[in-house]
């Protein structure tokens, strides 16, 4: 399982120290890094980027991580927020946007291991009701518990969820039409 992780963090050794300590945990980590919390909550919103884990700072420019996390949690509910800040002051904001957990900084990799311990076990139960939909070069990951029900409309697969949201997917038809046993038209 091939896990995307993003750390934002406006110090470079900080996000040295951290991304190491991720790779020797697990050298087949997908890493992305951001020096800007605006950066991070941009390239989300407006580019569809994806992540399975995010480690944030609190403190930086422009945005902080507190306002980024809000933004970003209406957008990728799913996503398992680590704050990582040299502040233990904002553990109740944290919580406010459902934070997965909080490291101090600086961190100790028992204690960032034991997290992605749990944080992986996590990720690895809830990717069995997952699945992934693309539709015009987006990427959205959608438990398949929140599909009302599937229409079809000129080869193209529309899924209605539980928050009203619909989402398109052409690859798709082929693939459940596939698993139906139906042939693909």
């Amino acid at each position: 399982m091939s896990i995307k992780i993003a750390i934002c963090d406006d110090n470079m050794e900080d996000i040295a120290l951290l991304s190491d300590a991720l790779l020797d945990y697990d050298p087949l980590f997908d890493i992305t890094t951001f020096t800007s919390g605006k950066m991070l909550v941009e390239e989300i919103l407006e580019n569809h980027f994806y992540v399975d884990l995010l480690f944030l700072d609190i403190y930086m420019p422009e945005m902080d991580g507190i306002l980024a996390a809000k933004k970003i949690r209406d957008r990728l509910k799913d996503v398992k927020i680590i704050f990582h800040s040299s502040s233990k002051d904002h553990y109740p904001q944290a919580y406010e946007v459902f934070a997965f957990n909080y490291i101090e900084k600086p961190f100790h990799k028992e204690r960032l291991y034991a997290i992605l311990d749990r944080a992986l076990e996590e990720l690895r139960k809830e990717r069995d009701f997952k699945i992934s939909i693309q539709y015009k070069g987006a990427v959205q990951t959608i438990d398949y518990r929140d599909i009302l029900y599937i229409e079809s409309s000129n080869k193209i697969l529309i899924f209605h969820l539980t928050d009203g949201k619909g989402v398109k997917d052409k690859y798709y038809t082929y693939l459940f039409s596939n698993m139906m046993g139906e042939p693909y038209e």
